[in-house]
């Protein structure tokens, strides 16, 4: 793997492979860059395409740095860190394609720095997010459980995401951490700011993202795509999936 530096100093793992237009893969909560795209047939897809395709590991996660103070984890540097893999791989500009907690920085990025954004794909992501107004939550429950001996006296969303982390062999502390990032709240104004065209896939019985259509309408450039019987952990690696986002690029990329 390569290594990025963050403004901060957080060392990021990040690998690339094919050649074209350059495409930057931002995975998920607790998952990885092998996990979210490699293991679901995205590589393949992208490259087969005609893509330059560029993943990291989000800092807490996988071969990236670990950080353990929640503020370490803050919208902006996370950001920050999509920015320090572009850089690192020569990349000016790239269409960004972010699932979940990946989507919300890739939105980030784009609002932070249009410039270097060509096209963004927003998957599983809605308005039940915490930071779009959805339902309240036991924020810390999933934190605490992560950090656990023993989960088993949490509720049944939180041993969801330690048995996640597990599965992936993950630092749970780390994820803890991240879980408990400062939240930067957007309203329509700043969804409308957002000048790249956007493309956000859904599975339509995902109901950790919720629902994409008020997020869509308000941005300038924005349409919905749902993927029929389709889950949030299923959604990821759909074959609907990788066909809308691959039509959504022909358009995009250059």
């Amino acid at each position: 793997m390569n290594r990025a530096r963050s403004i901060d100093g957080c060392g990021l793992a990040w690998i690339e492979t094919g050649l074209g237009p350059p495409i930057l893969l931002i995975h998920g909560f607790a998952s990885t860059l092998r996990r979210n795209w490699q293991e679901t047939g995205w590589f393949e897809a992208l490259v087969a395409a005609g893509y330059r395709v560029i993943a990291y590991d989000q800092r807490g996660h996988g071969a990236s740095d670990k950080r353990y103070g929640a503020a370490d984890y803050a919208p902006d540097r996370l950001a920050a860190d999509a920015l320090a893999v572009l850089d690192a791989a020569g990349a000016a500009r790239a269409a960004l394609i972010g699932y979940s907690m990946g989507a919300r920085i890739a939105l980030e990025v784009a609002i932070a720095a249009p410039a270097r954004v060509h096209g963004i794909v927003l998957s599983g992501m809605g308005t039940s997010f915490r930071d779009f107004g959805g339902p309240e939550h036991d924020r810390e429950s999933i934190a605490r459980a992560l950090e656990a001996d023993d989960p088993r006296e949490f509720p049944a969303s939180a041993r969801f995401y330690r048995r996640f982390a597990e599965q992936s062999r993950s630092d749970r502390r780390a994820l803890a951490a991240c879980w408990r990032r400062p939240i930067r709240l957007l309203d329509s104004r700043a969804l409308a700011a957002v000048a790249t065209p956007a493309l956000f896939v859904v599975g339509d019985r995902d109901a950790v993202a919720g629902d994409p259509e008020p997020l869509a309408r308000a941005m300038n450039q924005a349409r919905v795509v749902r993927l029929a019987g389709k889950d949030h952990m299923s959604a990821v690696g759909a074959k609907a999936h990788r066909t809308a986002v691959l039509q959504f690029l022909e358009q995009r990329t250059d």
